[in-house]
């Protein structure tokens, strides 16, 4: 399935920098991630510079997307200066410092770093698989034990 990011929001996010030229002419190249279950996902590049990671928030899932942004960037920012072990992509701002871009279509967009040696599997097909994934979760689940949970924020009733 492939969707048309409007103009504004493929402007906003390439202004990027170092992460994306601000060149006018630099071809920028969109990659659909996944199947779009839930959000729409996208490896954004322009062949130059580090690629990043676009995604359409869905908000019939989640009616606050900024609350959805804000429990992200507090994970992050515990991973990332408690030494926890748990790699995060890094969330990317907007010149204005915002967490998330609102289009004229009326929908939300964040972006952070691509990580280019991640995968992604919408259904593991083997044991396996379903393994890792649950080795990957429990890893996850004891890098946060300390994390104070109170300053997280409803996102689904």
């Amino acid at each position: 399935m492939t969707e048309h990011i409007p103009a504004d929001v493929l402007r906003e996010f390439t202004s990027y920098s170092p992460d994306l030229v601000q060149n006018e002419g630099a071809k920028i190249i969109v990659e659909m991630i996944g199947n779009g279950l839930i959000n729409h996902s996208y490896k954004v590049s322009d062949g130059q510079k580090p690629a990043i990671f676009l995604q359409r928030i869905n908000k019939n899932v989640f009616r606050d997307p900024r609350a959805l942004q804000e429990n992200y960037t507090n994970l992050w920012q515990y991973a990332e200066f408690e030494f926890t072990g748990w790699k995060m992509p890094h969330p990317l701002m907007f010149p204005e410092r915002d967490i998330l871009f609102y289009d004229k279509q009326g929908d939300y967009w964040r972006a952070f770093e691509f990580i280019s040696e991640g995968i992604t599997i919408n259904v593991p097909d083997t044991a396996l698989l379903a393994g890792a994934t649950a080795n990957a979760f429990a890893r996850f689940t004891a890098a946060f034990e300390e994390f104070n949970t109170g300053i997280l924020k409803e996102v689904i009733p």
